[in-house]
């Protein structure tokens, strides 16, 4: 058996076994927080700046 057959068959069981959770499964449920007000805390102005090495630039 060649090394890449040998790989195909882990990868196949490994997404057979842990990739059958659904993704509601897979999501924390969180109370809020107790101050929590999305539209009185603006974030905007020098607290997002660019710079030369900025991927986003």
């Amino acid at each position: 058996m060649s090394l890449r057959a040998a790989g195909a068959i882990v990868l196949g069981l490994w997404i057979g076994v842990f990739g059958s959770a659904s993704a509601a499964e897979l999501i924390e449920r969180r109370e809020p927080c107790a101050d929590s007000s999305p539209l009185r805390k603006p974030y905007f102005g020098d607290l997002h700046v660019h710079t030369t090495f900025s991927l986003d630039a």
